[in-house]
């Protein structure tokens, strides 16, 4: 990362915002002073750590949203082919859900392999990205949705039982 963000990032005013597994503000077991969080912020620099999210849904659905979302015709997210090869494995089915042999998604384990990590910290910026854009998360609008949907059928339930029909 410190070579890349060398050559392609402009030096100015700006300050990096690091985010990704809860599990690296943990302490490391053989010396209690370090931990992931705060090897990362030394040796990039930045001052500020923000955990991502630990559910899956509240993961994948930010990385899903990225990927969907354009800003005046072009992709919202541009993926350097030479530089990140590892992630588009990841995207292109190194990060994916398992099945059970009937061919059905196992939808509560992620299968992992070698790229998993990386389709993980990529989810972690997604999430952090539409964090500040949105109020509510894709998934308490469609669990409000899905709510909504039911007391209106009930409610038309109710209305059919009372006039008879």
């Amino acid at each position: 990362i410190q070579p890349w963000m060398a050559m392609h990032v402009p030096h100015g005013d700006y300050e990096l915002i690091h985010t990704g597994d809860p599990n690296t503000l943990t302490a490391d077991q053989s010396d209690s002073s370090l931990s992931a969080t705060k090897v990362i912020l030394s040796l990039l620099g930045g001052s500020q750590w923000v955990p991502g999210p630990v559910g899956v849904e509240e993961r994948r659905l930010p990385l899903h949203d990225c990927l969907n979302r354009y800003y005046t015709g072009r992709p919202w997210v541009q993926i350097d082919k030479r530089h990140c090869a590892v992630l588009i494995k990841a995207l292109a089915g190194g990060w994916h859900y398992a099945k059970d042999p009937s061919g059905r998604v196992i939808k509560e384990t992620w299968k992992k392999d070698q790229h998993s990590d990386v389709g993980e910290a990529f989810a972690y910026g997604c999430a952090y990205l539409l964090r500040s854009q949105a109020e509510r998360s894709q998934l308490d609008t469609w669990r409000t949705r899905l709510a909504q949907q039911t007391r209106e059928r009930k409610h038309a339930g109710a209305s059919r039982a009372g006039t008879g029909a």
